[in-house]
């Protein structure tokens, strides 16, 4: 009996559970990478807001220390510190809120490439998952046909081989059957004193030899067949085994190349993504060396 395809079947429900397992967790990891990318920003947001804070502070008691020794100084030195100190604390304003821009800005940058990378790498995920379970439906497709075809030649074989038994079986007594008759004509004959001994002698071993010919030619055409049946049993076979396995490596092929392609355009879709990411974060830093020089 043939298992091959209920093995073959047995793997492709692992396969199945596997594929789900794989885009489960896919899916998961492009989940993580966009919380990821949402959770940097959101910290790099917190500590641009907490750095810029304690600057401003610190500028605004720098700014009041100033006026204070300025108002006690009453002198030009005095005067021209307190002068600069209060323009540092305006424009660590205008700086720390650059600063926080920036890093916004980059951020923002940092998320939107994290979110087109995690649909991407899920696309692909997707993709090469669904090539695997078609190469597995298409495997456990042909496997069934393989299995059906063996068992159809099995069929086949076991119908011609019967036929030819029957064959067999009514030419060998048809054989005996002529033999019994003519032994018993001639035992009759020779009783009857039709024939002499020596007649009866020769022909009952020419009926004889007559049966043992047509049970030889029986017998022969018995092992014809069975050879010839066996041979094109043999070649079926032989014949759908190729097919099945032309089929699995076709199959296979097909899901390697739609692998390497989404692979292909993953890498290349990823490139673009931080390429674009690197070139918005230096306008960002542009945008805000140009706030900070202008003001």
């Amino acid at each position: 009996m043939d298992c091959r395809g209920e093995k073959n079947r047995e793997a492709l429900e692992g396969r199945g559970r596997a594929v789900s397992a794989d885009d489960a967790a896919a899916s998961a990891e492009s989940t993580a990478m966009t919380a990821q990318a949402d959770d940097d920003a959101g910290q790099e947001n917190a500590q641009a807001a907490a750095d810029g804070a304690f600057e401003k502070v610190e500028a605004a008691n720098s700014a009041y220390e100033a006026s204070g020794s300025a108002g006690y100084l009453q002198s030009p030195w005095g005067d021209f510190e307190n002068a600069l100190a209060q323009a540092k604390s305006t424009w660590t304003s205008t700086e720390v809120a650059d600063q926080e821009a920036y890093v916004a800005s980059v951020a923002t940058n940092e998320t939107g490439y994290a979110a087109a990378d995690a649909a991407q790498f899920l696309t692909e995920s997707q993709q090469i998952d669904a090539a695997l379970q078609t190469a597995g439906d298409a495997i456990a497709g042909a496997d069934q046909t393989y299995s059906e075809t063996l068992a159809g030649d099995e069929v086949i074989y076991e119908e011609h081989l019967a036929a030819a038994i029957e064959s067999y079986q009514q030419d060998t007594a048809s054989a005996a059957h002529d033999d019994q008759t003519a032994i018993a004509q001639l035992q009759h004959d020779l009783a009857a004193g039709a024939i002499d001994q020596a007649t009866y002698d020769t022909d009952s071993a020419q009926a004889s030899d007559a049966q043992t010919t047509a049970d030889q030619a029986a017998s022969n055409a018995l092992r014809q067949t069975a050879g010839t049946e066996t041979a094109a049993q043999i070649t079926a076979d032989a014949d759908a085994a190729l097919t099945d396995a032309t089929a699995a490596a076709d199959s296979e092929q097909g899901a390697a190349d739609t692998a390497a392609h989404q692979v292909h355009d993953y890498t290349v879709d990823e490139a673009g993504y931080y390429d674009n990411e690197q070139k918005q974060d230096a306008q960002s830093l542009d945008t805000e060396e140009v706030g900070l020089a202008d003001s």
